[in-house]
């Protein structure tokens, strides 16, 4: 459980967030804690009517972690809408400090309602 504030600037066609959050993480029985702070930056910029290129750096804190245990990753990816409804997000993920040479893909479809 937690919670996520996202803060969000549109400078037309780019669009930059901010995000920060707390996740709390442990056992409650134990008294034993990792809660964890998330954090991140995006940007969107237009490059046409449907297609958007995204970007964000990202990470988790906290203050017990040695420095090989934060982790911080860069995302590059498309967006294309494909309608008033649906949107379908694309993007490659590569592991910063902490996470190792760690690489991904992600695929996903995103519904505005």
């Amino acid at each position: 459980m937690g919670f996520l504030g996202a803060f969000t600037k549109d400078f037309n066609p780019a669009t930059l967030h901010l995000n920060i959050g707390y996740t709390f993480v442990g056992d409650q029985n134990t008294g034993r804690y990792n809660n964890e702070v998330n954090y991140g930056i995006a940007g969107e910029y237009g490059i046409g009517k449907k297609v958007r290129v995204v970007g964000e750096v990202y990470g988790l804190y906290h203050p017990d972690y040695k420095a090989a245990e934060i982790e911080r990753r860069a995302l590059l990816g498309l967006t294309c809408r494909i309608d008033d409804t649906f949107t379908i997000d694309l993007a490659a993920k590569r592991g910063l400090e902490g996470t190792g040479d760690e690489y991904g893909f992600i695929g996903g479809l995103t519904i505005t309602f």
